[in-house]
């Protein structure tokens, strides 16, 4: 077929070929960064030269469109699942499975960013959970914070116990309760599906048995919908129409002694170990007492010294790292996030990150279809549109994600 194109700052292109069910070849010229911009939506002044203006956004979303219609066979993503493992039964660590980073914060009011009660870079997603399901994303990333004595909450809940979603101690707008509701209604909904749900509490002195007691009030209701008695060898058919729980604690979690209820395994993550220590390797504590490795990348914030180009190459060297580990060890948990921001002019920007790390992930997935990725959280997951001034270009990435499924060996 014809080679999809685009064009490289330095004009040199190549082509890299893939090999669907050993038939079709698709040729892919690298998609490389632009010529120098001076914005993406023509407002912003001096931003690097990688980021993709208006014009080259729509030329992404054409060879990605391109990509998806030679390597996709999925009519419907919200069921991508039950069509890819009808006659299969994978692990789930040997899956590669869409995420989102900060799931929620989609709910975040344009009244609270108005009102300078939540700056605007604390959105990382445009898509509510409905449509983050229906693009193929099946990690949801809840960060859970006690919404009593936060500034940054409206008065009522300020003065309550609630357990609400947080981005650091900025609300968004929904609480755990909402939360939960929704995945159950996705879930029994699509019951050929299974989702992984990851719990992080935000603030460490909410890390106690009170609110861990309350996390587990909540989720009660919803039992016959989570996974129980999990393993490290757990597989897809065991989760299907349920959620397998992970706890993703920042030091060892608090157990609640008055539930049955087992939420799901343990993972003690330190997220702002570098990316060469032995603490960004961890171990998931199973319910049936045994463990396995994991792997967890999730560099998020440039470096003093970093400008922005130089956080963008560090931030792709982390990932591919961690998809050879991904590759290498079948057996072990790779959580991959491709969330990160920069901070330009003084202002924080997730957007100008998604800007240029969506097109780099989803064309290096076009590129290597039949990798093993792991788990991969990312910002803008189901969307192209533009937020704080920048496009996103995070449409297609999680569907190429799981339509890269057919091609491995399970």
């Amino acid at each position: 077929m014809e080679c999809l194109k685009n064009k490289q700052s330095n004009k040199n292109m190549h082509t890299i070929s893939a090999s669907k069910g050993g038939q079709a070849c698709v040729c892919f010229l690298s998609l490389l960064f632009a010529a120098v911009m001076t914005g993406c939506t023509g407002s912003k002044r001096n931003v690097p030269e990688e980021v993709y203006d208006e014009e080259e956004s729509h030329q992404f979303r054409e060879l990605a469109e391109e990509a998806l219609d030679s390597y996709g066979t999925s009519t419907n993503y919200a069921e991508w699942m039950g069509e890819i493992f009808a006659d299969k039964n994978p692990l789930i660590s040997e899956m590669n499975i869409p995420g989102t980073h900060d799931t929620f914060t989609s709910y975040i009011r344009q009244e609270d960013i108005d009102s300078g009660l939540t700056p605007a870079f604390k959105k990382t997603q445009l898509l509510d959970i409905e449509g983050q399901w229906n693009a193929g994303v099946r990690c949801f990333d809840v960060r859970l914070a006690n919404t009593r004595g936060s500034s940054n909450v409206p008065k009522e809940l300020a003065e309550r116990d609630e357990v609400g979603i947080f981005h650091t101690e900025y609300y968004c707008s929904i609480n755990f309760d909402e939360v939960m509701s929704s995945i159950a209604n996705l879930l029994m909904q699509h019951p050929t599906e299974a989702c992984i749900v990851m719990l992080k509490v935000e603030k460490d002195s909410d890390l106690n048995n009170d609110f861990v007691k309350r996390i587990y009030d909540i989720v009660m209701p919803y039992d016959s919908l989570v996974v129980h008695n999990a393993t490290a060898d757990i597989r897809y058919e065991d989760c299907k129409g349920k959620m397998l729980i992970f706890q993703r604690w920042t030091s060892e979690a608090p157990q609640d002694p008055d539930h049955e209820l087992q939420l799901g395994p343990v993972m003690v993550i330190d997220s702002r170990a570098s990316i060469e220590s032995d603490s960004y390797t961890t171990t998931i504590f199973w319910q049936d007492g045994t463990t396995s490795k994991s792997y967890v990348q999730d560099n998020y914030e440039a470096g003093a010294t970093h400008t922005s180009i130089e956080y963008w190459n560090d931030k792709q060297s982390y990932m591919t790292t961690y998809f050879e580990y991904a590759e290498t060890d079948k057996s072990a948990w790779v959580f991959n996030y491709e969330s990160g921001y920069v901070n330009h002019a003084g202002t924080t920007y997730y957007s100008m990150s998604s800007n240029v790390m969506n097109p780099w992930l989803t064309t290096y997935v076009i590129n290597h279809i039949d990798q093993h990725y792991g788990i991969i959280n990312m910002d803008f997951a189901g969307s192209n549109d533009v937020y704080d001034g920048y496009h996103v270009n995070g449409k297609y990435l999680p569907m190429l994600l799981a339509e890269s499924n057919r091609f491995l060996d399970h």
